[in-house]
């Protein structure tokens, strides 16, 4: 008797999905020429001798000086390519200011990814399936809201909001979004913590490319600039 009201609910959302789904696939088609770049950069790094030479000689560079550039450029990249798909979505004007937002923001959470996966490394070493409910846990509990904070309070400020209207929204802000971030990012920081630690940022920046045109999307409630 139960399976009826679901067939039922099911049969009502389909429709109504579909329209989004399309202006989704629109928006992300409208984009190929950014993604058709980074194929093309693939490309010549696999034919072109010189060129992967140069670029092998750059990367060898950075993870010589610094090992965790890559990533923050990585984390970046990735959440500015989730806005250019969520702004293409919406069909209005391209606002490059937000596009800096979000790649600034997507750097800095790559850098404090990092720091936190290490945190953990130190105090729960990956010795058993208990250990990674143990990282989800804190992770889920503590860094969550902390992101979804940090999320809110850094485009609030640039966006130019009342600095008085801060702590207020950003409590309704996190209650309001945090299931919704749990919902996604509890299976998916289960996957990040039973990875090698040298995939755990790269890792969570290619699933912030999906969870990053929710955040685009919900983060930006002002008028256009």
């Amino acid at each position: 008797m139960a399976v009826k009201p679901i067939t039922r609910k099911l049969s009502q959302a389909i429709p109504k999905a579909r329209p989004i789904l399309k202006k989704l696939g629109r928006a992300s088609l409208s984009s190929l020429p950014i993604l058709g770049t980074f194929a093309t950069g693939i490309a010549a790094y696999h034919i072109h001798p010189v060129f992967q030479a140069e670029v092998d000689r750059g990367r060898e560079f950075l993870l010589a000086h610094n090992p965790h550039t890559i990533e923050v450029l990585a984390s970046a990249t990735l959440l500015a390519t989730s806005d250019i798909i969520a702004q293409r979505y919406e069909g209005n004007s391209f606002s490059y200011s937000r596009l800096g937002r979000m790649f600034v923001f997507g750097g800095l959470s790559g850098f404090f990814a990092r720091q936190f996966y290490d945190l953990l490394d130190q105090m729960y070493p990956p010795e058993n399936g208990r250990q990674i409910v143990k990282r989800v846990l804190i992770d889920q509990g503590n860094y969550a809201p902390l992101f979804l904070a940090s999320f809110h309070t850094f485009n609030h400020v640039l966006q130019g909001k009342p600095i008085t209207e801060l702590a207020g929204s950003i409590r309704k802000f996190v209650f309001k979004f945090i299931p919704l971030s749990w919902s996604f990012w509890t299976p998916g920081a289960t996957l990040i913590y039973c990875l090698p630690d040298d995939l755990k940022v790269y890792t969570s920046a290619i699933l912030g490319l999906v969870w990053g045109i929710v955040l685009s999307r919900i983060g930006h409630d002002l008028p256009r600039e």
